[in-house]
């Protein structure tokens, strides 16, 4: 329930909504759970820092999920070293990468 309503703060359109979505959220948590509410509004700058950006950039802002992040790079990897043309694009990274380090 709580995560579904989390959710939606970020489904808003615009900073305002966002704002807006966020404080609701933090007011209807308020007489069950205190102390979120209480972190809600100390982090509420920190965590809807990303509404400062342009618009098509939130959704890459506020991703959490690093490995997720990580494997969308991995995926759009342009250039494949010679002889690791039939491997994962992990192995690509790697064989691009490792030369670099050495």
């Amino acid at each position: 329930m709580v995560t579904a309503a989390l959710r939606s703060v970020f489904a808003q359109e615009s900073a305002e909504e966002i704002e807006s979505r966020w404080d609701d959220l933090a007011a209807s948590l308020a007489e069950r759970f205190p102390k979120a509410t209480e972190l809600m509004l100390e982090a509420k700058e920190d965590v809807l820092a990303f509404r400062h950006f342009p618009q098509q950039h939130w959704r890459k802002i506020w991703s959490t999920n690093l490995l997720e992040r990580v494997n969308e790079e991995v995926i759009h990897a342009q250039c494949i070293p010679y002889g690791m043309e039939g491997r994962s694009p992990l192995h690509a990274v790697w064989g691009r990468c490792l030369p670099e380090a050495a």
